[in-house]
């Protein structure tokens, strides 16, 4: 039987569903807000799940690290999704967020929910996700996950497991001893917070002064992932090796994980915005540029170009 792609809500599961594409050339995104049921899952309010080219192209990670401290630190961890770490803490409990609405089809589908709740000391934590169609086989995400409260946000990003990477307009440092903890704290060692940053290695850091793009090359099955962040929202950004879920053997022994953080005063206030492609045959977006606007650092608007739209 054929599946009806369609976007919808799973308000038991606390999963909102964005799908377009048809059964020919089917590509989504599910947002989980959580579930009311609560615990036996992770720590993974507004995590997000891209789907595209008949591919996971943000995948969650899983078995064979579901057990254990590296499991407890890390896989089942905030760092450890698309999510935000609030002053180096993740969520805290498996209370459900809520979700603020849906809509869809017709081109551009929008979700939006928050989980306020699971971060005590926050009094915002949401996250808007569209899909954007750009023809009948392909579409990009425009992602703005907002933050108020505490004084540093790191935004969590990795790609597939595939064994070339780039990024394009951020200079990196050379690879860092140790892990994003400190040049002292080995991979997997030690390190009292429990937040997983002991489970990043080999950290790069750089200062963006523009939009940048964080992309994995082309790897069959995989095509090519592109995330590009809009200029001003992360004052840092730090690249770092975390250990392949090793699923099978041909997978590289490990996959980048991006932070972009954000620091400053008590309450402070971030919006970590991007635009997010599968690309089989080029990336489709050739430009992304962020516009001015009103309403202080939380409001985002930009201008993303495309070959078919702007």
């Amino acid at each position: 039987a054929e599946l009806n792609h369609k976007t919808r809500n799973l308000g038991g599961m606390g999963l909102a569903i964005l799908e377009s594409g048809g059964p020919q050339s089917p590509r989504g995104v599910a947002l989980y807000y959580g579930s009311p049921a609560g615990g036996h899952g992770h720590h993974d309010r507004l995590n997000i799940e891209f789907f595209d080219h008949r591919q996971s192209m943000m995948p969650d990670l899983g078995y064979p690290d579901q057990w254990g401290r590296k499991a407890q630190e890390f896989t089942q961890n905030s760092i450890g999704h698309y999510a935000v770490l609030v002053d180096g803490k993740g969520e805290e409990d498996y209370k459900a967020g809520y979700l603020d609405f849906i809509k869809g089809p017709d081109g551009v589908q929008v979700v939006s929910a928050r989980a306020e709740r699971c971060f005590p000391g926050t009094s915002l934590y949401r996250r808007e996700t569209a899909l954007v169609d750009t023809s009948a086989e392909s579409c990009y995400l425009f992602d703005v996950f907002r933050v108020r409260g505490g004084k540093q946000h790191d935004w969590s990003f990795h790609l597939p497991p595939v064994p070339e990477w780039a990024v394009e307009g951020l200079e990196l440092s050379e690879p860092a001893k140790g892990t994003v903890a400190g040049e002292d704290v080995a991979e997997g060692g030690e390190y009292e917070p429990g937040n997983g940053l002991n489970w990043l290695a080999s950290p790069q850091r750089g200062k963006p002064t523009g939009s940048f793009t964080f992309l994995s090359k082309a790897n069959p099955p995989y095509p090519e992932l592109r995330m590009t962040m809009l200029e001003g929202c992360a004052d840092e950004v730090i690249v770092a090796d975390h250990e392949s879920p090793r699923v099978n053997a041909d997978l590289p022994r490990s996959m980048k994980w991006l932070l972009a953080r954000h620091s400053g005063e008590a309450e402070l206030s971030s919006a970590f915005a991007a635009v997010i492609e599968a690309c089989p045959d080029g990336p489709r977006v050739q430009g992304v540029q962020r516009l001015p606007v009103t309403g202080g650092k939380e409001a985002v608007a930009a201008k993303v170009t495309t070959s078919n739209y702007t």
